[in-house]
């Protein structure tokens, strides 16, 4: 008979490397200690905030204050995406409904998650700085060709494997376009608010930028690629970052959609407008049963 799974260990036990919990003598299912990566989890919450909880529990280890500050601006600066953003219009829709309340922000989550401006572009972006899309070995790391090698090996990877995914990679490399036909106005307020950080990274970005703006069809940095590069230099792996990017959204997109609670359905999304959308089909042929 085949074996369709491993055997199970002798032994059955939750691995971390996170959370220690030493349990209560009374009751075994509460812990009387926790530790967080060898933190007193109570000593933790009495003396640091939230943004270095985040940095606690993704890297390991309490960040610098130079690096709490900055995370602390990025997350800041994400905190409320606003009603443009396609995961802040699905709650907004989610509570126009009457959606029970936790759908409402898990919903703008799942919108967020994706690789229109989302947590997969964010992933994708970090990969690529890091060059591990696609990875090459044999890249030279030196800095006057390394751009140009990223962003040749991205698009020949684009081209063989542009079909492959259910969601299919951007065409232009991640973390790079335009914003509405423009360059990311976005993207350039954030550098001004942490004008004076320069990681490697963000200097691979801008170096990235500096290549394709001089194209034919010129494209620059955009918020995601900013965000991607900052959270590379803050010591964040590819799935915290996207993660990370979505955390730091939630607060305005679970506030535009607890908004839309209390209002009518008719008040949103302007149904009465008769220029809101326009019918591209077929005009009707077909009949219904005895209509003529």
């Amino acid at each position: 008979m085949p074996t369709f799974f491993p055997p199970r260990p002798k032994r059955e036990s939750i691995r971390t490397t996170i959370c220690h919990e030493t349990s209560s003598e009374t009751n075994p299912f509460v812990a009387e200690k926790t530790l967080w990566h060898g933190y007193a989890a109570e000593k933790l919450s009495a003396n640091y905030g939230w943004t270095e909880m985040l940095f606690l529990m993704s890297q390991g280890e309490l960040p610098t204050p130079e690096q709490n500050l900055l995370l602390n601006k990025v997350m800041a600066f994400l905190a409320n995406p606003g009603p443009r953003d396609a995961a802040v219009r699905a709650a907004m829709n989610c509570g126009i409904g009457k959606t029970p309340l936790p759908t409402i922000l898990t919903t703008g989550l799942t919108v967020r998650g994706g690789m229109a401006e989302g947590g997969m572009h964010i992933e994708a972006a970090m990969r690529l700085l890091n060059g591990q899309l696609p990875a090459n070995e044999s890249r030279s790391n030196h800095k006057s060709t390394y751009a140009k090698q990223l962003i040749h090996d991205y698009r020949t990877f684009w081209n063989d494997h542009k079909d492959d995914e259910i969601i299919p990679w951007p065409e232009i490399p991640p973390g790079f376009g335009l914003y509405y036909g423009e360059r990311d106005r976005r993207a350039e307020k954030l550098m001004t608010l942490i004008y004076g950080f320069e990681g490697e990274a963000l200097a691979l970005a801008r170096s990235i930028e500096l290549i394709l703006s001089e194209e034919k069809t010129p494209v620059y940095l955009s918020l995601p690629g900013v965000i991607a590069a900052v959270l590379s230099d803050l010591g964040f792996s590819p799935e915290h970052g996207a993660g990370i990017y979505m955390i730091a959204g939630s607060a305005g997109i679970l506030a535009h959609g607890v908004e839309q609670l209390p209002r009518n359905w008719n008040e949103y999304p302007f149904w009465a407008d008769p220029s809101y959308y326009n019918y591209e089909g077929p005009e009707p042929t077909k009949k219904v049963g005895s209509e003529k």
